[in-house]
């Protein structure tokens, strides 16, 4: 899309105007990513995953997870089939189908020529240049390659246009408008309908309630505000968690909590993570049930680094770490059996303070590492 510009048959001035406005919008767009990155040594050019893939093994996800999902074959996050199976000859069938469709309508706005050509351009290049990162490891359910829909819903109108076009297809004004209209308000009905049931839906994964549309609002993670209070009251605000228990708490803190996953865990904040390294005070959070009549946590309850309680335990023993334990709340735990019933119940949420600072490298949490 960057490039199509040049490629149009136009004056040189013209083109000129059209760059400055194109690298303009770029500049401007991009400002936050230039901010951050000089803050960073620009860290943002270089992946802190754990988890290695090849470029084929990246691509594939795009044909297997993002093309059913965006053409509605696929549940998005459950991955489950909607309506023909997720594998076997249907599936294949599928993909190919729409591969074809997608290509061909993408060559025709090629051919067009104009804004058509960039479009097309941009369709035929997506899959690839999103593979291209080596962080697309983690788009591996295909659901954060959702906003690609916008580009192809475009590209195949441009590709039937162009069909009614060579096949001299001549609709006058008044149906044009109709039809227009028609399927405008048919869509914007579909779409009204499809938010509505997955607003009910969320809800009663997230809190556990059904609600409906005119409801209000109810903030998923509210319950555990109180956690994040009482944490910053006790002086217990940096440290190390697991990755949903950390930024759920950072948010929650509103910037008085600094709590990062270790690095052998998806990193998405790194001033959060040298923020927990370099502190002394830096303590590990543990989620789950209290043994039963004593003030301890389950050893399988979570800890940090994708290990249960009684694994850290082991590691801090090793070391020759001691550690004292303070419980300061509980936090709901939910789980959806078959797809509808849910269950919740409370876990602790339990600060381990060593005896001195223990930094993740020293127990085996690094970014190779499990």
């Amino acid at each position: 899309m960057v490039l199509a510009p040049w490629w149009q048959q136009r004056l040189w001035a013209q083109r000129g105007r059209s760059a400055a406005l194109l690298v303009g919008g770029f500049a401007i767009g991009s400002l936050p990513w230039w901010w951050y990155s000089f803050r960073t040594s620009f860290d943002t050019l270089h992946s802190h995953n754990a988890v290695v893939t090849s470029y084929g093994e990246r691509l594939s996800v795009f044909f297997s997870h993002v093309l059913p999902q965006l053409f509605g074959f696929q549940q998005t996050l459950s991955g489950d089939g909607l309506g023909i199976s997720t594998t076997g000859v249907s599936h294949t069938l599928g993909v190919v189908v729409i591969c074809v469709v997608l290509v061909a309508a993408a060559l025709s706005a090629i051919l067009a020529g104009g804004p058509r050509r960039a479009l097309g351009i941009a369709a035929l290049v997506s899959p690839f240049a999103s593979a291209a990162s080596p962080v697309t490891w983690y788009f591996v359910d295909g659901r954060y390659a959702i906003y690609l829909l916008p580009l192809y819903a475009l590209v195949l109108a441009i590709g039937l246009e162009r069909l009614a076009y060579w096949r001299r297809l001549s609709i006058s004004s008044a149906a044009r408008r109709i039809a227009i209209s028609s399927v405008a308000a048919i869509v914007l009905a579909g779409v009204m309908v499809w938010s509505s049931w997955q607003f009910s839906v969320w809800s009663r994964l997230h809190s556990g309630t059904s609600a409906t549309v005119f409801s209000g609002f109810s903030a998923s993670d509210g319950g555990e505000v109180p956690i994040a209070n009482a944490l910053e009251r006790s002086g217990h605000t940096v440290g190390w968690a697991g990755y949903w228990v950390a930024y759920r708490l950072d948010y929650l803190g509103d910037g008085a909590l600094s709590f990062s996953p270790p690095p052998n865990e998806p990193v998405r904040s790194v001033a959060l993570l040298h923020t927990a390294m370099r502190s002394p005070d830096s303590v590990w959070l543990v989620t789950g049930r209290a043994v039963h009549g004593q003030g301890v946590p389950r050893d399988h309850s979570a800890a940090p680094g994708g290990i249960d309680w009684g694994e850290l335990k082991h590691r801090f023993t090793s070391i020759g770490v001691t550690w004292r334990i303070d419980r300061v709340g509980s936090v709901p735990h939910i789980k959806v059996i078959d797809g509808t019933r849910v269950v919740r119940h409370f876990g602790g949420i339990w600060v381990i303070i060593p005896s001195r600072r223990v930094l993740p490298a020293e127990i085996g949490m690094t970014p190779s590492a499990p």
